[in-house]
């Protein structure tokens, strides 16, 4: 489990936003992570996994990912692939060897509330970039802030909350 203070959350989403500031190419929301150039390592029968963080960036091997599996990324968390069915799982392995949803290590890893969390990384990348940057900027993120950035879905959780 990643248990990070608020000071290194707020430095993942400085890392994260430079990443994707630098190769917007590899940002993308649809799918947690997407490649087909990747080398991979065996981790147990049928899952494979990115050796580091330099597969993914240098050179650039054709990997996408959203938010979250950037933050598991960059906080060393490797991203796991099921070979059986040539998917990725929505799955990081961290270094002590524990699987985790990467939605849950993206709420461990950024600034915010989990509500706001949990609608942003199903957002477009609009929306994920201005939020992103936000709390790259120092701010926690709120539900009211993503729908201020134009998340529908935060409009929604809101108004279902009144």
């Amino acid at each position: 489990m990643i248990k990070l203070t608020d000071t290194q959350k707020f430095e993942t989403a400085k890392r994260v936003n430079e990443l994707i500031k630098r190769k917007p190419h590899m940002f993308e929301m649809n799918s947690w992570a997407n490649s087909t150039l990747l080398s991979f390592s065996e981790l147990e029968e049928g899952y494979v996994f990115l050796n580091s963080l330099e597969d993914l960036i240098e050179p650039d091997c054709g990997t996408t990912m959203c938010l979250a599996g950037w933050g598991a990324a960059v906080n060393g968390c490797k991203l796991v692939k099921d070979e059986r069915f040539n998917k990725w799982d929505p799955i990081a392995v961290d270094e002590h060897g524990n699987k985790r949803n990467i939605e849950t290590v993206g709420f461990d890893v950024f600034p915010g509330e989990e509500d706001a969390l949990a609608e942003l990384f199903y957002e477009n990348e609009t929306v994920a970039k201005k939020a992103i940057q936000f709390m790259a900027d120092g701010n926690w993120l709120t539900l009211e802030d993503l729908a201020n950035m134009g998340s529908t879905r935060a409009e929604d959780r809101l108004e279902y909350m009144s």
